[in-house]
């Protein structure tokens, strides 16, 4: 188990703060660790550096607070459950939180205005099982109804991790890829009343997931 406490004052985390992983050179690919891991950051941290947290498999749930820049990759290959971008991160780098296989919803606060490339993509499921299938989620009802289905799934461990998007009003930009080969039960839009008012986003940012 490990656990980091950042003190209070510090406003900045460099490049592989707390990273961890090994590379196996016959296979060519780099292996994380499961460890249980706690990280508390201060409330004064406005920036977090690349690759900062890669790796660390076993840390489930982190509180941003005020952070204004992450750095690419700082939250790849994680096991964050819910992943919450606070509104004073205006962009999300490449593969911020790619690979996050645990992740059960990712809500973007308002205040966010642009998702990069493979920002949320990944590269296969736990134990290649799906998360559910697609489907668009436009007002509190249909959420509910999504929520339904996830309850009504629970038991079959071919559906043991959905995963709900919730994208604010200030979205501008989704690049391509970015939410590239995750199964999404819904993206949730609460101010979004029709399709006409979703942000413009490239044709590929959803790539590679099941559409039904």
């Amino acid at each position: 188990t490990a656990s980091l406490t950042i003190g209070e004052g510090c406003t900045a985390l460099g490049e592989q703060f707390f990273t961890c992983g090994t590379y196996n050179d016959e296979s060519g690919m780099w292996h994380y660790y499961n460890d249980e891991t706690a990280v508390t950051l201060p409330k004064s941290l406005r920036s977090i550096g690349e690759y900062a947290f890669q790796g660390r498999l076993g840390l489930r749930e982190i509180d941003l607070g005020q952070v204004e820049t992450l750095g690419k990759s700082c939250f790849a290959y994680t096991g964050l459950v819910d992943i919450r971008v606070p509104g004073t991160v205006k962009e999300i780098p490449d593969s911020a939180f790619a690979n996050c296989a645990d992740a059960m919803t990712i809500t973007l606060e308002e205040g966010v205005e642009a998702v990069r490339e493979y920002a949320f993509a990944e590269d296969g499921r736990k134990e290649n099982m799906p998360r559910g299938m697609w489907n668009w989620v436009l007002n509190a009802e249909q959420a509910q109804k999504a929520g339904d289905r996830i309850t009504a799934n629970g038991a079959n461990p071919a559906y043991d991790n959905f995963l709900v998007i919730r994208l604010p009003s200030t979205l501008k930009e989704i690049d391509g890829y970015s939410f590239c080969w995750i199964y999404i039960q819904g993206l949730y839009l609460e101010w979004c009343q029709s399709p006409d008012m979703l942000p413009p986003f490239a044709t590929d940012a959803f790539s590679g997931g099941p559409r039904t």
